[in-house]
């Protein structure tokens, strides 16, 4: 992403013809357009949306450093995993289709969830969630080893405006 809207998008001070890869210059994509002194100023941003996700993911070690266990799911657009680290499990389901997607997950016994991060709608019954994601939607859930919030419908927090 460009840095702010002036020649060579404040990557550098030469002649602009000289930069290598020359700046993005098309109507919608050029540092007019885009860049992160302007996001920085919506809080609906693009960047906005990546720095809360990078928040997410330094807070917890689990995401970098925990194990990895790829689900095997029934439906084939869906990409689910879970990490774990000690006491910490995460479990991310994504849709990597370009239309909305179904899935049932098994989650780990004795398990409750609460949504990280993304966009998608959840219910947990019984040994399963069952997500409903948009197209390319996602979410992030940390599980937790209780019952409390079994047999219930919510939805993963989103960054409003993001996506």
């Amino acid at each position: 992403m460009q840095w702010g809207p002036g020649e060579n998008a404040g990557f550098s001070t030469c002649v602009p013809g000289l930069l290598s890869p020359p700046v993005i210059l098309d109507h919608g994509y050029g540092p007019r357009d885009v860049n992160v002194e302007a996001q920085r100023g919506d809080r609906r941003s693009l960047w906005h949306w990546m720095r809360h996700l990078i928040s997410v993911r330094r807070s917890r070690p689990v995401f970098g450093r925990g194990s990895l266990e790829v689900l095997d799911l029934e439906n084939r657009h869906v990409l689910a995993f879970l990490r774990e680290l000690g006491e910490e499990r995460v479990l991310v389901v994504a849709n990597l289709s370009a239309r909305p997607q179904e899935v049932q997950v098994s989650l780990p016994e004795g398990s409750a969830f609460s949504a990280l991060v993304g966009e998608a709608e959840i219910e947990a019954t019984g040994p399963a969630g069952r997500f409903s994601l948009e197209p390319h939607g996602f979410a992030w859930l940390s599980l937790e080893r209780n019952e409390r919030r079994r047999g219930s419908a919510q939805r993963a927090p989103a960054l409003e405006g993001a996506g």
